[in-house]
């Protein structure tokens, strides 16, 4: 749309100024007109209100709190050019100045996008969490260090607020309390994984569901045959967080490797996959496989290790790659079933340990 320039002599009101999604008013010559129900402000949010670094048990949650604004109060000193003017507060006698721009419509309402990283990775925004506070999953120590910040956005800009870093410490007690854990520090073996070795519940037995084998290679899980197949321990729990770093394999033709919750055979239950593409989630059904949720895309880079977290509750199923939440719906599907395990596709992928809270 055409620009309106106004020159000395004019009489502006808000009514003469373009609406929201039209080219703004500026004037560029001429002198100081007359401005009315205008408000002097500053375009970007400002942050009001910054999180703060929390320290945290294994088990408990975090709650980050965060507050901005789009209108941070009158300039101190009235510039001479170059402010920006929103319509507000009734200022009578306000001074349009050249080189000034008048919007037609209030400050806009600042958003909030929190956003997560190791660092120094980039900051990477956490899947639904746009109010002005965010509180995390139950937590575990894979989670120690991990920073946290609002990004603040308006139409005209965006503001990050602090960092605020999260300390994760001790073994956390209660609804919090490691159930089962399996360092898979023990020997080498091509036929059987042996035994969880950690947790307040006896050790389990792990199990092997399908036709592939799994054992110990170098500390570390593995599917000694390849193939399909699952591995997996009984928990009595279906509602639960179970934390897995695994490894994609050197070389994989195809890296293929879930964390496998609510299990009741070989030929039912969840998953959280990393392969080719990225993370999925999917269940399989019947022997049938389906895609759960909106995948997130990446491309796995051979011998790195990518932590998956499974949170279950009831029907709400959330899971996070590398401390960030990436994939997050409903479903009700095997809800009840407390076996939950691994599945890993190639054989030269692995599963460094195994948690389940």
């Amino acid at each position: 749309m055409a620009r309106t320039n106004y020159v000395a002599g004019s009489t502006v009101t808000a009514a003469d100024l373009n609406t929201i999604g039209a080219e703004v008013n500026t004037v560029t010559t001429g002198a100081a007109t007359t401005l009315h129900s205008l408000l002097e402000q500053s375009p970007a949010p400002s942050v009001t209100t910054q999180a703060t670094s929390q320290t945290k048990a294994v088990g408990e949650t975090a709650t980050f709190t965060s507050a901005a604004t789009t209108l941070p109060g009158p300039y101190p000193a009235r510039p001479a050019v170059g402010r920006v003017l929103f319509q507000g507060i009734n200022h009578p006698g306000e001074l349009l100045l050249p080189g000034d721009i008048a919007f037609s419509y209030p400050a806009p309402v600042p958003t909030v996008q929190w956003q997560s990283r190791v660092s120094p990775a980039d900051w990477v925004n956490i899947l639904g969490a746009t109010a002005p506070s965010y509180t995390t999953p139950p937590l575990t120590t894979s989670e120690n260090g991990r920073q946290y910040r609002p990004l603040w956005n308006n139409l005209f800009g965006s503001t990050p607020g602090a960092a605020a870093v999260l300390t994760v410490t001790g073994t956390g007690g209660g609804a919090g309390t490691v159930q089962l854990s399996d360092s898979f520090n023990r020997a080498d073996s091509t036929t059987t994984l042996g035994s969880t070795d950690g947790g307040t519940l006896s050790l389990r037995a792990w199990v092997m569901y399908g036709a592939a084998t799994y054992g110990i290679a170098g500390n570390t899980a593995y599917n000694a045959t390849g193939g399909e197949g699952v591995a997996a321990v009984e928990t009595s729990d279906a509602d639960v967080t179970i934390t897995v770093p695994l490894t994609v394999g050197v070389s994989a033709a195809n890296p293929d490797m879930a964390v496998v919750f609510r299990l009741v055979d070989a030929s039912n239950f969840l998953y959280a996959q990393v392969n080719g593409g990225g993370l999925q989630v999917g269940k399989k059904v019947g022997n049938i496989f389906a895609n759960l949720g909106s995948p997130y895309s990446f491309t796995p880079v051979d011998g790195t290790i990518y932590t998956v977290k499974v949170v279950t509750v009831g029907s709400s199923i959330e899971v996070f790659l590398d401390g960030v939440s990436r994939v997050a719906f409903n479903d009700t599907t095997h809800q009840t079933a407390t076996k939950h395990g691994l599945r890993l596709f190639e054989s030269t992928d692995r599963a460094d340990s195994f948690e389940v809270i």
